[in-house]
């Protein structure tokens, strides 16, 4: 083979499978920046449906997270919306989950499962992305939960 036939080999595999190649990119280069989304798309897109427990080290660190936290009194459960200037890095992992405030334990849950449609959309910074794209695989809706003592 020439090396024309082999760049043209390459290029025809990134053309056809270019979803696929997209959202392993985000698996690898989001568990250096977002390890938390990583974390999460490699589940819904290669898990079996068990719950991901994901460690509370950034979590419970998140602005949002702090500032929902001092606003709850024990035995409280709030569900918890945001912009993603407010918090990228948790942004990109959950958004629209709950914050539980029990006596002796924070937990932060939500149910993963990403739109179907093409509707719905993620900036990655400036360029929208659907969340439809992950479907290039065979996805399993799952529990994402992180906790930690209080």
């Amino acid at each position: 083979m020439t090396k024309k036939n082999i760049l043209l080999a390459l290029v025809s595999l990134v053309i056809i499978f270019y979803k696929k190649l997209f959202v392993i990119g985000c698996i690898v280069i989001g568990a250096i920046f977002f390890p938390e989304a990583s974390k999460i798309v490699r589940h819904y897109c290669f898990g079996d449906g068990t719950d991901l427990i994901v460690s509370s080290n950034y979590i419970k660190t998140s602005p949002v997270i702090k500032k929902h936290l001092s606003k709850m009194k024990i035995g409280q459960k709030h569900k918890v919306g945001m912009k993603q200037r407010e918090d990228w890095r948790l942004s990109f992992a959950i958004n629209g989950f709950t914050i539980e405030k029990q006596k002796h334990k924070i937990i932060v849950s939500q149910w993963i499962q990403f739109d179907t449609t093409g509707k719905v959309k993620t900036w990655l910074y400036l360029i929208p992305v659907s969340d439809a794209i992950v479907h290039t695989f065979k996805c399993t809706p799952f529990m994402f939960r992180s906790e930690w003592d209080y």
